[in-house]
């Protein structure tokens, strides 16, 4: 269930990306592109939107990078 529930996550995070992706293939004639290729221009066009909203709105990323300080106080 938590492999389900995280893809889940992963695919709600790129949603934006697919959909920028989907609308720059209907504006533009390209080349036929393999999954990889969706996958990772779903990935750019996520960051470049998510960046710009961050950007003009002043709030954080949906995701970030912290270190989980254990009991014994290493990382």
């Amino acid at each position: 269930m938590p492999a389900t529930i995280a893809a889940l996550g992963v695919m709600l995070l790129l949603l934006p990306g697919f959909l920028a992706a989907y609308i720059v293939q209907n504006l533009c004639v390209r080349r036929r592109q393999n999954d990889l290729d969706k996958v990772v221009e779903a990935l750019i066009f996520s960051l470049i939107s998510y960046v710009i909203s961050a950007w003009l709105i002043g709030t954080g990323l949906p995701l970030s990078w912290q270190a989980q300080v254990g009991a014994s106080g290493a990382t």
